[in-house]
């Protein structure tokens, strides 16, 4: 399932080993990041994991605020600008990522019936 970010704290956050409820798309591909929408699906799910292409596993995007921030094991993180420059890399200086979709394996618990317009 592909995490493809909006920008302007309109995405969800992925954090892996979290248990919450996220927006689907409706044939479950991806993320639905964005504003409300009845074109989504609401699920409770586990996050099992997160990959990028470039960075390799990471363990979790905060995409809160202003600004994002991409977690690694090694308690390292890239700050990630969301709202003037969105996908222009605030920390660490130097560094350069191509292109932000990450792909996100899930576990469904629960498909709750609603939309994120419905909430």
């Amino acid at each position: 399932m592909t995490w493809n970010p909006y920008w302007y704290d309109l995405d969800q956050t992925v954090i892996v080993g979290d248990v919450d409820y996220f927006y689907l798309d409706k044939d479950e591909k991806s993320f639905a990041n964005g504003g409300a929408s009845d074109d989504d699906k609401e699920v409770r799910a586990e996050i099992l994991r997160v990959i990028h292409p470039e960075l390799g596993e990471v363990l979790g995007i905060l995409a809160n605020g202003l600004s994002y921030k991409i977690y690694f094991s090694d308690s390292k993180f890239i700050q990630v600008d969301s709202e003037e420059k969105p996908g222009w890399i605030e920390y660490p200086e130097n560094y350069k990522v191509n292109d932000w979709v990450f792909d996100v394996e899930i576990n469904v618990l629960e498909v709750t019936g609603f939309t994120s317009l419905m909430r």
